[in-house]
C-alpha cells in the first residue's frame, strides 16, 4: 500500500495492497491475536506515508503518531473479525472500511497530520477517478478504495478455505463492489463533463518558482541585504517573463517577502508597486512580518495592477511544530477583480479540505497558493493534495513553491503543468497555463465531509453491536457443526 503513494506512485496497488494484511488477520492467527498483523501493517503504512516526514523535526511524533493510529485500527480489527464470524461475513466489505475512514475523519481535524497518508491520493493523476470527491469528499474515495481491497480479500479468503465465507456471500459482495465501481466511474465521467461545461471564462495564470539559491537561511526575514536585492531582481525578471507570456495573475512563493506590502515603508515597497504597474498583472505574494509578541504572521497579499493591496490571507494551518513561530488565521475571504474572484491559501493549508472549501464558499473561482516545501520533501512533491482540493470544490489552484513543487491545476483536478521535471535540484521555473474559472457548484461545498460523519456514527453502532451482541450481529450463517470426532 505504501508503494501506491508518492514517491513511487504505483497506484494499482491501492486496490489490493491491504489483501495480505486481511488474510493474515483471518487465517494466520486466532481471534484474540488478529490485531497483531493489522497493527504491524498499519504502523508500517502510517510511518512510510506520514511519520517519516517528521523524523527530523520530532522523532517521538514520527513514531508515536503511527503507533497510536496502528493500535486503534488493530482494535477495530478485533471488532471486525468478531462481527464477521458472527454475521456470516455479510458485512465484510463494509465493516473495516467504515471504521478505518471514521478514524481518517477524526484525524483530519488534528492540526499535526491533516490528510497525510490518505489512500485516495494514490489516484491523483486521474481526473475521472477523483472527480466524484466533489460529491462525497476525499473520505468517500478512501472508503471506496478500502472496500475494493476488502472485496478482493474476501475472494482470497474463500479460495483458501472453502467453508467460510460462503460462495454466495462472496459473489454478492464482489457484485456489489463491482456495481459501486461502475457507478463511481460513470459519476466521474459525468462530473468532469459537467464541470468543464459549466466553467467560466479562461484566465492565463503563472506560478513563479525562483529557486533555492537565494533563500538558504530559512525565514524571509532572515535574508541578508545582498540576498534580498538579488531576490528582488530575480522575482522582477521572472514576473516580467510571465507577463510577456500573457499571464494576468502571477503567484509568488510563501514567505518570499520580509514585509507586509500594505504597511511597510515606501522605500521597501516601491519596487513591488512599480513591478505590478509596469507588467499589469495581479500578484499574489507570500510574506512574513514581525508581530509585537515576538511571533510572525505568515500571510499572502493580493496586489492589483494599480499597486493597491486588495486583501490579505493569514495561513490557517502552520506546518507541524512551527506553531510557536507563527500566529495562525481563521478568516477565509475572496476578492473580486476584473479577471476573477481570487482566494488565497498557503502551503500546509492544502492538507485540510475545509480550508479550500471555506475559501471557495466565500466566492473564489480560483485559488492562489504560495508555498514553501521542506527541502527534504523535494522528492515527494505534493501535487496530489492540489489535485484533490481542486476536484472537491471544482475550482482551479495555482501553487508557486520556492524551489520544488509548483503546479497549476484545473477545476477537475487535472495537473496542467508542474515542475516535477524542472526543479529536481531546487531550480527556478516560470509556469504559465490557461485555466477556466471554476463553476463552484460541487455538492461537497455545501455538504462538507458528510460521508465521514456518517461513518463515525456507523462506527459507534458497530462497536456497540460487537460489545452487546445485538441481534443483527448474531444472525447470519451458522458455523459449520463440529463432527463427532471433533467433539470427542
Amino acid at each position: 500500500m505504501c508503494a501506491s503513494l508518492r514517491p513511487l506512485g504505483w497506484w494499482p496497488l491501492a486496490f489490493v495492497g491491504l489483501v495480505p494484511m486481511v488474510v493474515a488477520q483471518y487465517r494466520l492467527v486466532p481471534l484474540r491475536w488478529c490485531w497483531v498483523p493489522v497493527t504491524s501493517a498499519v504502523f508500517v503504512f502510517a510511518f512510510c506515508s506520514t511519520g517519516f516526514l517528521y523524523v527530523s523535526h520530532a522523532l517521538w511524533f514520527a513514531i508515536g503518531a503511527p503507533a497510536l493510529w496502528a493500535l486503534i485500527v488493530g482494535g477495530f480489527a478485533v471488532v471486525d473479525r468478531s462481527l464477521n464470524e458472527r454475521t456470516g461475513w455479510r458485512w465484510f466489505i463494509a465493516l473495516m472500511p467504515v471504521m478505518w475512514v471514521s478514524l481518517d475523519t477524526i484525524r483530519v481535524y488534528l492540526v499535526l497530520t491533516g490528510t497525510d497518508g490518505y489512500i485516495a491520493y494514490a489516484l491523483y493523476r486521474f481526473p475521472v477517478l477523483i472527480a466524484p470527491v466533489s460529491t462525497v469528499g476525499i473520505i468517500g474515495l478512501n472508503l471506496a478504495i478500502l472496500m475494493v481491497n476488502y472485496a478482493a480479500a474476501l475472494a482470497v479468503l474463500r479460495f483458501r478455505a472453502s467453508d467460510h465465507p460462503s460462495l454466495r456471500t462472496v459473489v454478492v459482495s464482489v457484485g456489489v463492489m463491482a456495481a459501486i465501481t461502475v457507478g463511481w466511474i460513470a459519476l466521474g465521467i459525468g462530473t468532469v463533463n459537467a464541470t468543464t461545461a459549466s466553467s467560466g471564462p479562461t484566465v492565463r495564470v503563472a506560478a513563479v518558482q525562483p529557486g533555492s539559491t537565494l533563500m538558504s537561511t530559512g525565514l524571509g526575514g532572515q535574508q541578508s541585504a545582498a540576498e534580498a536585492k538579488q531576490l528582488q531582481a530575480r522575482l522582477a525578471d521572472m514576473t516580467t517573463e510571465a507577463a510577456d507570456r500573457g499571464a494576468q495573475l502571477v503567484v509568488w512563493p510563501e514567505e518570499i517577502l520580509s514585509f507586509n506590502p500594505a504597511t511597510a515603508p515606501a522605500d521597501q515597497t516601491q519596487w513591488l508597486r512599480d513591478l505590478v504597474t509596469t507588467t499589469g498583472v495581479y500578484l499574489v505574494t507570500g510574506y512574513i512580518a514581525n508581530l509585537p509578541d515576538g511571533q510572525y504572521t505568515n500571510a499572502a497579499a493580493l496586489i492589483a495592477p494599480s499597486g493597491v493591496v486588495l486583501g490579505h490571507y493569514t495561513k490557517a494551518h502552520e506546518a507541524p511544530f512551527d506553531d510557536d513561530l507563527f500566529q495562525t488565521g481563521d478568516t477565509y475571504a475572496s476578492y473580486p477583480t476584473d479577471i476573477a474572484t481570487i482566494g488565497m491559501m498557503i502551503c500546509f493549508d492544502e492538507e485540510f479540505p475545509d480550508t479550500a472549501r471555506f475559501i471557495t464558499l466565500s466566492g473564489a473561482n480560483i485559488i492562489a497558493m504560495p508555498a514553501w516545501q521542506f527541502k527534504d520533501l523535494a522528492s515527494i512533491q505534493e501535487f496530489d493534495k492540489l489535485a484533490l482540493r481542486a476536484a472537491e470544490d471544482r475550482v482551479p489552484i495555482v501553487s508557486a513553491d520556492l524551489a520544488w513543487d509548483s503546479a497549476i491545476v484545473d477545476a477537475n483536478g487535472a495537473i496542467l503543468v508542474n515542475t516535477d521535471d524542472l526543479s529536481a535540484n531546487g531550480g527556478s521555473a516560470v509556469l504559465v497555463a490557461d485555466v477556466a474559472l471554476g463553476p463552484r457548484n460541487s455538492p461537497f461545498l455545501l455538504l462538507g465531509n458528510w460521508i465521514g460523519m456518517l461513518c463515525v456514527g456507523a462506527t459507534i453502532v458497530i462497536i456497540v453491536a460487537a460489545v452487546t451482541g445485538t441481534r443483527w450481529a448474531r444472525s447470519g450463517e451458522e458455523p459449520t457443526p463440529a463432527s463427532p470426532t471433533e467433539l470427542v
